[in-house]
């Protein structure tokens, strides 16, 4: 069986459970959140054991992201298919381009940057 997550989204996972804990301020509030005992989460972190899909969903929960925005790679960018370029994706807002339109609507589509 394939293991749920590359070592690249591991990765990733493990510097959010390491950047939560800061947050919450010590791994036993933290594990109350996602539900496991701090010492799970400490191996998770320190890379001994690998994440099970449950963890890293409540991770995520804990965190206020979905798992997906856990796991992408950061600065993910968005190009614009009437002039070509790639844009970062603004956070709160949604997918821009540098032509000034700051929502993408009809005439105006996009596709994930390759």
């Amino acid at each position: 069986m394939a293991p749920a997550f590359t070592d690249t989204e591991m990765k990733r996972l493990r510097a959010a459970l390491r950047n939560l804990r800061a947050l919450y301020g010590s791994w036993s509030c933290l594990a109350a959140v996602v539900g496991v005992y701090p010492k799970t989460l400490q191996n998770v972190a320190s890379g001994r054991k690998r994440v099970s899909p449950a963890v890293a969903l409540a991770t995520a929960k804990a965190a206020g992201k979905t798992l997906d925005a856990l796991i992408r790679p950061p600065g993910a960018a968005v190009r614009c298919l009437v002039r070509d370029d790639l844009r970062p994706v603004p956070r709160p807002r949604g997918p821009r381009c540098r032509h000034g339109t700051s929502v993408v609507g009809p005439g105006h589509a996009t596709r994930p940057a390759r």
